[in-house]
Order: C-alpha cells, then structure tokens, then sequence
C-alpha cells in the first residue's frame, strides 16, 4: 500500500512538472510568434497612414454601432469558449445569448451590463490579478490574466507590467488594435488644435510611438529613459522600419531626470522656431521640464504637455502651467489602452470617455478595514480588436462619471461621458487602519508644498515594515527643500489626516500613538520611466 501511493504521489508530481513544462513550450512559442509578426507586418501597418477624415469615421462607426459590436464579443469571445471565465458566470447567472441579446436592444449596453453585474457577472481587480479566487455562491475557481485573451486577434506586439506587486502581466495587441487607437488620437488631437503638429515624445512606450506614425503624426524627438532597456529593440526596429519606408523618425535618445535642461532647450527651439509642439510624457517628467525652465530662465510657454500614467491632479497641473505650458491628460491601462482623452475644455483632471471602445459603469464597493465605500469603475471592452475582453471587469479606480455636454468638438461625436478625478482605491493599511491614496496624494502634492516649500515631487510617502515587522510610514522629504521641522512635517500628516471624517480621526490618532510617521531626508523614489507616485509600498 506504501509504495502505491508513493507511485501515485511521484506521478502527480511528474504530470505537474510537465503541465509546466508544456506552459512555458506553449508561452515561449507564442512569444516568437508575436515577435516574428511584428518584424514581418510592421511595414504594411506604417505603410498606409490614417487620415483624419478616416479617424473621424472610426470613432463615429463604434458610438454607432455600440450594441452590435458588444453582442458580436459576447458571441463570438465567450460563447464559443466554454472555458472562459465569463461564460462559467452567464450560465451561474442564468443568462444565455438570446436573453441577453432582448436586454441590450431593449434597455442598451449601460444598463445591460448593471443587470449582469447585480448577477453575478463581473470581476474584481483581486480576482483578476489571481490573489482571491472567484467566488459567487456556490461557483467557485481561480482565474489567471491570461484567460481573458481575445482569441480572434492575432497579435503582433507585446506589452509586460513589471510584476512590482505581484506577477506580471501580459497584453497581446493586434495591428488592428493600434488602428483603433489612432484613430481616437486623430480626433482627440484635432479638438486640441493640436492635429499635425510636431511631437516628442519621454517614454519608452513604442505603442504609442507607432500609433502616432500611423496616425500621419510627425514625431521629432524620442527621449528614451536612461533606466529602462524594455521595449529598446522594438523601438529601434520601429524607427528603422519607417526611415525606410520614407518617414523622418527619430532614434531613441537615452534621457534621464538629470538630463531634463536638454528637454526644455528642445521645447525652447521649437518655440523659436514658431512651431507650438506637444511633449508626451509623465506628470512627473512634466514638473521636472517646467522647474528646468524657470530655473534656467527658458523660454517655454505656450508649448503643450500631454500627460499619462499618473493623475494629473490640480496641484501638478499647477507646477507644469507655471512655466507658461498648456497641459491635458489622457487615461489609459495596458490591457484595454486609451479609456478617456482629455479636450483642454473641461480642467486638465478630466477626460472624455471613449464610448466608440467602452463601456463603464459605476458600482459601490467596501474597501479595508475601515470599511470605506467608493463608487469603483467596472470597464466593458466593445471592439473585435480588444486585447483582452472584459465584462464588468473591475480596474482598481474609481472616481466620477457623468454625462454632459463641454461644448468642444468631441460632443458631436456623441463622446459625451466625462470622466473626472479618477484615482486608485489601492489603499495603505498601515497599523491596521485604511487610508486612501488619493487623500495621502493630496496632502503631499498640495499640503505639504505649499506649508514647507518645494513642488509635488519633493515628497513621497512609503509604507514599509521595520525590523520587528510592525507597518510604518515613511515620508521622504527632499534634501533640497533645506531647513524643515521633521516633528511639524509629521504633525501636519496627522492634523490633515483628522479632517477626513470619524474614521479618518480614528486613524491619525492610532498613527500618532504608535509613531507611525517617520522622515527621512531623502529623495522621492522614482519608477524605471522617471515617475514620481505620491506614494509607494514596499
């Protein structure tokens, strides 16, 4: 009896290894085949830039035909895999295609998705990302990223987060995705008064890179970030590529923070050169181009930031605008791309959402321990060319979405939907206690510069656990701010803290009674692409 189990066990531990061994074939083969189409495909997709006539025509056909491009997913990503996630919660729901078909054309695709979200049918970002398994009633499984692949598109460029807080996760984006996304640019830059001008761009995102050139966009200048060697070949393949197919694109030029006076002597050449340029890049690399100016005395107003992947919040807003940049924001994740564009009518912390792509709505949800409820985002993906098909799919961001009319060009799109103050429900748990990120970002961008000096990126709060294991929370405050009260810095956070509410109260006054807060003169710690987050866990 012994030895039979003992076979039993080592051949369970065989068939796992080998389960694992035909993943990581599977992976890798799919890996080369995604390489191979880009280097292949790449030429035809450059080939044929899109116009602006054409761009126009792509957002209108997806407002319009919203309810058909939704149920043709539905039928087309789920209900012909049974494996998939979704199609376990529409049989737990009771829902098949016919019922579902009668809703949408009867009630729309918002309302539709409220009624499938109150069943049952949707998934948090925890479930998502593998650290809880689904659970609704008595339907139970785990689920991983890579189970919500569109399997209709053959894709052709890879996109990788970095895994910082968990595993990473990978986007797989088809020739006809980018289309899409140039498509929305094309229209967003023309309500900018922006649509042909020339570019820059200070990241090292090669999505965006060719979804400008599709776009007939003259991109000038490519200041690739010093610390970061992803995306490097296929950027420089890309640029190879369209030299040869007769566009003037420029390599990548290795620019980091320290670098930042040549980015700003940049945007003061064109400036005298008479051509309004926009500059894509990170709130943070926007502070630190428009600091450089006025501290060098540059000459830079006038010219147009475009910020992403991080909230452009009205005190960071205020810093870029000080050196005479006009700004606006755009809001986007890897596995759906572009979900709002900022026009510039409505403040720069604000975006129109894409309804020719997606859809969302609005659900409450509790979040820690001190059981605070936001009205999270639960994002729906409506086009063939998706990367990822999503139903309700929880991104970890709530904010305010509401319709109406700002008087720009976008209106006439039926772009109407607004997106507004989105931020991240990720939350410190320090000493047992919940405490958002959006209330921590305004106390360090706004508070603590306008009471001790410096811009938002001065400082940086890092929750963190110290030797004995207990959570602490460390503010990083920067040497270059000078001579600053560490004990009035501390009894700031705590007096600011208080002004949330009861549970805020109950907060600072467990923080303060541990010593929760501690400063160290350091300098914020910035990401692989330069950027300064408000906050960090380790």
């Amino acid at each position: 009896m012994g030895s039979g189990l003992f076979y039993k066990r080592a051949r369970s531990r065989s068939a796992i290894v080998a389960d694992s061994f035909a993943g990581g074939a599977r992976r890798m083969a799919q890996k080369l085949s995604v390489h191979r189409r880009y280097c292949l495909e790449l030429p035809g997709f450059l080939k044929q830039p899109l116009s602006l006539a054409q761009c126009r025509a792509k957002i209108r056909a997806g407002v319009e035909g919203r309810n058909a491009n939704f149920l043709a997913l539905i039928k087309h990503g789920i209900s012909f895999y049974p494996q998939s996630p979704y199609s376990r919660l529409f049989r737990f729901a009771g829902c098949e295609f016919g019922d579902l078909e009668k809703l949408v054309h009867r009630d729309g695709v918002e309302e539709t998705l409220q009624r499938l979200s109150s069943a049952g049918v949707y998934i948090t970002i925890e479930e998502y990302k593998g650290l809880r398994p689904v659970q609704r009633g008595t339907l139970c499984f785990d689920v991983k990223p890579e189970e919500f692949d569109n399997p209709s598109i053959s894709p052709a460029l890879e996109l990788a987060s970095g895994g910082t807080r968990g595993r990473g996760i990978t986007t797989l984006l088809c020739w006809g995705f980018l289309g899409d996304e140039a498509a929305a640019e094309g229209v967003v830059l023309d309500a900018l008064g922006f649509y042909g001008s020339p570019w820059a761009l200070w990241h090292d995102i090669v999505k965006r890179f060719l979804t400008l050139t599709k776009g007939a966009q003259p991109v000038l200048k490519w200041f690739f970030p010093v610390s970061t060697s992803r995306n490097r070949m296929a950027a420089y393949y890309a640029v190879l590529t369209g030299r040869l197919l007769g566009h003037p694109l420029p390599w990548p030029e290795a620019t980091g923070p320290p670098q930042t006076r040549n980015v700003a002597d940049w945007l003061a050449q064109k400036k005298q050169e008479a051509r309004r340029t926009v500059l894509n890049t990170s709130p943070s690399n926007a502070i630190r181009v428009s600091r450089a100016a006025q501290e060098h005395g540059i000459d830079i107003s006038g010219m147009h930031i475009l910020t992403g992947g991080e909230p452009l919040t009205v005190a960071r807003e205020r810093e870029i605008r000080a050196s005479g940049l006009t700004v606006s924001t755009q809001y986007a994740a890897m596995e759906t791309g572009y979900i709002g564009l900022g026009c510039g009518s409505s403040g720069a912390d604000d975006v129109h959402l894409l309804r020719s792509k997606l859809a969302i709505i609005q659900v409450a949800r509790s979040v820690g321990s001190a059981k605070v409820s936001v009205d999270g985002l639960r994002v729906t993906t409506l086009l063939p060319t998706t990367p990822k098909i999503f139903i309700n799919m929880e991104n970890g961001d709530y904010g305010r979405l509401q319709s109406r009319s700002c008087g720009c060009q976008l209106d006439a799109f039926g772009l109407t939907e607004h997106l507004s103050h989105i931020r991240s429900f990720e939350k410190l748990t320090t000493e047992g206690m919940t405490f958002f990120a959006a209330d921590l970002g305004r106390i360090i961008e706004e508070v603590l510069p306008r009471k001790f000096g410096g811009c938002p990126l001065h400082y940086q709060a890092i929750e963190e656990e110290d030797e004995n294991g207990a959570g602490r929370l460390t503010l990083l405050a920067s040497p270059a701010l000078g001579v600053v009260n560490d004990e009035l810095l501390t009894k700031t956070i705590y007096e600011e803290l208080k002004k949330g509410g009861k549970n805020s109260q109950r907060m600072a006054n467990a923080w303060k009674a541990a010593g929760t807060v501690q400063v160290k003169r350091e300098e914020p710690k910035p990401t692989r692409g330069g950027k300064v987050f408000p906050f960090q866990v380790r």
